[in-house]
């Protein structure tokens, strides 16, 4: 199930208090544009700017990619791959879990309940989401072993 462009918020309940916050208002960092700004950097710093209840899983992944905001960001992430560990958010099934197990120290550092929830989807769905990758089930598999071993589960 493709789900890049919907509203991460919707997954999760909605964005509560933070409705109509911005990382950017959140953080009190704003990101300025500058004219070397790669296409990757433009997509982040939109990101940044958009208020939390529209902000897409696709600008979520990238935003967990770039260890940004987690601190707003941990508990809808870890939640929606409780809820659906195999969701394609941009690239490939399960592409939000594979970001969120490869970041897992700083989600849990953010918000230790939520992340160590996150991990009772096991494993498993893994050889299906991945079986077109040897390397990406390996890598998943890993980052899952290692993220139960952060979490005191191993």
């Amino acid at each position: 199930m493709e789900i890049g462009s919907t509203a991460l918020f919707s997954w999760v309940g909605g964005a509560g208090d933070l409705t109509g916050r911005s990382l950017a208002k959140l953080s009190g960092e704003v990101l300025h544009p500058a004219p070397d700004d790669t296409p990757m950097i433009r997509k982040v710093r939109a990101a940044w700017a958009t208020p939390l209840e529209a902000l897409s899983c696709d600008q979520a992944r990238l935003l967990l990619g770039q260890d940004m905001g987690l601190a707003w960001l941990a508990r809808p992430i870890c939640s929606l791959v409780r809820k659906a560990p195999t969701a394609e958010v941009t690239h490939y099934p399960g592409d939000l879990a594979l970001g969120a197990f490869r970041q897992f120290e700083r989600l849990f550092v953010a918000d230790p309940i939520a992340a160590t929830a996150m991990l009772d989807t096991g494993d498993d769905w893994m050889s299906v989401a991945f079986a077109f990758d040897d390397e990406l089930l390996e890598d998943g598999k890993f980052l899952f072993a290692k993220a139960r071993a952060l979490a005191g589960l191993s």
